[in-house]
């Protein structure tokens, strides 16, 4: 039985990128089982956002939070670019190495390689999940994930990519993310959606007059534009009728894209907003008209993720445009959605304006999406994985076992 679950997390915590607040929420639903939760992070001089702590305040009580080390490499001067980075992963080695001999019965959980091998060394059971592939750094990583107990991949290309590097089957489990549908399954009209939300009356007006196109969730993943450039101009070949709005950047990426909307020729069409809460986020998408996701065609997008946006947008009950990509075509239904070609600024344009020219089709599309978000909750994901981690440990009880007799 499992008996208290650990997740080491060696960056700030709380922290404004989904994988924290993933982490939080799937702790939530661990507790919910009776089962201790505690999240390990590292000592950060800067503090989170106050706005940021305020979203993790429906976690209160569900783990506790325990920090770990006194010294913040990334802030010392003597250290330099990636040195900072290895520096730092060093230090919280040892001191989880540390935290670790005073845990009784403890399971990790985390999503860092060589986590599962420093956890290894103190032979504490330890499973790895992972939400992308390892690419050129593979030999290495996949070296240090044979400490596993179990590997769990949240989608069956990632899954494949193990099988090849010949990891068993019966060690890697497929769980795609979900969704809070307390959260997003909210029953809004448009209207009074743009009534909730945190802006100007001004705004607000256009809203209402205008269609709405949403895209949520930060702009740019390491660096890469999520497909909000081609959003631009696909806008800059539909009418005035339309509007687009941003929500989830950071400051630096709303600055820049202001300047790219400013230099296509859209500003007048565009709203670029900061992060907010799921609660908001919830409501920005009642306040739509139309859900967008046109990922570019990089190997990330193309095979390996699996974002929380998806499982959020299907309970928004809005038609929504998705790239068609392998990824994405194993989350949605073929006729649950609005495909366009990724890269394509025509194809979008030419996807949104097929919603508008048959809306009383666009809604049963976004039915059929809706009606299988339902079913893609945390506490579904949270179930199959502690089965599976049972399972696992099972195993390695009757080994352990057979090598002593």
């Amino acid at each position: 039985m499992i008996k208290k679950i650990i997740f080491p997390i060696p960056g700030r915590f709380p922290t404004e990128k989904a994988s924290g607040y993933q982490t939080a929420r799937m702790a939530k639903e661990f507790s919910a089982f009776g089962i201790p939760v505690t999240i390990v992070s590292i000592y950060q001089k800067r503090s989170a956002d106050p706005q940021i702590l305020h979203w993790y305040t429906d976690f209160s009580g569900a783990y506790t939070h325990e920090t770990l080390g006194r010294f913040d490499f990334f802030h010392m001067k003597v250290l330099v670019g990636k040195l900072k980075f290895y520096v730092q992963q060093i230090y919280f080695s040892f001191l989880f190495i540390k935290f670790l001999r005073s845990q009784v019965e403890g399971l990790i959980l985390t999503r860092h390689p060589w986590l599962v091998y420093v956890a290894s060394l103190v032979q504490v059971p330890i499973f790895y999940e992972c939400h992308d592939w390892f690419g050129d750094k593979k030999t290495v990583q996949l070296a240090l994930l044979k400490h596993a107990n179990g590997i769990i991949t949240t989608n069956t290309f990632i899954q494949q990519e193990f099988l090849k590097s010949g990891f068993a089957a019966d060690k890697i489990l497929v769980a795609p993310n979900a969704v809070s549908r307390e959260i997003f399954d909210i029953d809004l009209t448009k209207e009074e959606a743009v009534e909730r939300l945190p802006l100007t009356k001004d705004i607000k007006r256009i809203l209402l007059e205008k269609k709405v196109l949403l895209y949520t969730g930060s702009y740019t993943t390491m660096g890469h534009d999520k497909g909000i450039e081609d959003i631009f101009h696909s806008l800059h070949q539909l009418g005035a009728e339309y509007v687009f709005v941003a929500v989830g950047g950071s400051p630096e990426d709303v600055a820049s894209y202001k300047q790219l909307a400013e230099k296509i020729g859209v500003t007048e069409k565009v709203f670029l907003l900061g992060r907010h809460s799921q609660d908001e986020l919830a409501v920005f998408q009642k306040a739509a008209d139309v859900l967008l996701m046109p990922f570019p065609d990089k190997a990330h997008y193309r095979y390996y993720m699996s974002p929380l946006k998806s499982y959020e947008y299907m309970l928004g009950r809005r038609p929504i445009v998705v790239s068609k990509l392998p990824s994405l075509a194993e989350v949605f239904s073929p006729a649950g959605v609005y495909w366009c070609e990724p890269d394509n600024p025509e194809s979008i344009t030419m996807a949104i304006e097929a919603i508008f020219a048959d809306e009383a089709q666009a809604r049963k599309v976004a039915e059929t999406t809706y009606q299988l978000g339902v079913q893609q909750t945390w506490k579904k994901r949270a179930e199959k994985i502690y089965a599976f981690m049972q399972s696992r440990l099972a195993v390695k009880k009757s080994s352990d076992k057979a090598k002593t007799v």
